[in-house]
C-alpha cells in the first residue's frame, strides 16, 4: 500500500506553505486516529462536494456542530485556494491501482485530485503532527501512477494539513 511506503533516510523535499484563511485549530474527537482521520475524511468530501448533506455528518462522523463549523471554514479555504491556483474540478477519494508483470497489485486513494488547464494537483488531507518528508513516498507514487495514465500534463502533490490550516505544495 503505498501509505506504507518507507524510504530511509526520508527524502529532502523543498516546498511551500500556503497559509489559508482559517485560524490553526486543531479538531478532535474521542475516537483511535485511525477513525479519527476516516471521519476527517468524510467530513471533508461531503464538506467540499455535497455541503448540503452535512446536517447528516455529526451521525456519521461523531464530530460536533462547533468542529463542523471549524472544518467548513477548512473545506471553503481550500476550494478558494484552488480556484486561486487555477483548479477548477475537484474530486474526492480516487480510487488508483496499478498492476506489475509480476501480478503484484498497488493500489490507493487520492483523497482529493484537482484539475486545471493542463495541470492536476493531489491533495493528501492530514492532521496532527508530521512532516511532508515522511509523506512524500506515498505522494509521489500517487503521482507516478497518474503520470502513467496522462500524458503531457502538469502533476504536483501537496498536504492540507488540516489543524494547521495550511496546505503544504511541492515546488516544482
Amino acid at each position: 500500500r503505498p501509505s506504507l511506503i518507507v524510504q530511509d533516510p526520508l527524502p529532502e523535499v523543498e516546498t511551500r506553505i500556503v497559509p489559508l484563511d482559517v485560524l490553526p485549530q486543531a479538531v478532535s474527537i474521542v475516537a483511535t486516529a485511525s477513525e479519527r482521520g476516516t471521519a476527517l475524511h468524510k467530513a471533508m468530501r461531503v464538506l467540499m462536494l455535497r455541503p448540503d448533506l452535512r446536517p447528516r455528518l455529526s451521525a456519521a462522523t461523531g464530530f460536533d456542530v462547533a468542529t463542523l463549523d471549524v472544518l467548513q471554514e477548512q473545506a471553503d479555504a481550500l476550494k478558494q485556494w484552488l480556484t486561486v491556483e487555477g483548479y477548477t474540478q475537484i474530486e474526492c477519494e480516487v480510487p488508483i491501482q496499478r498492476r506489475e508483470a509480476s501480478g503484484a497489485e498497488f493500489n490507493g486513494v487520492i483523497d482529493l485530485l484537482a484539475t486545471g488547464d493542463g495541470k492536476r494537483l493531489i491533495v493528501d488531507h492530514k492532521s496532527g503532527a508530521g512532516s511532508f518528508a515522511g509523506y512524500f513516498p506515498q505522494l509521489d507514487a500517487y503521482r507516478g501512477i497518474l503520470a502513467e495514465q496522462v500524458e503531457a500534463i502538469q502533476l504536483n502533490i501537496a498536504i492540507h494539513w488540516i489543524d494547521r490550516g495550511t496546505v503544504e505544495v511541492v515546488d516544482n
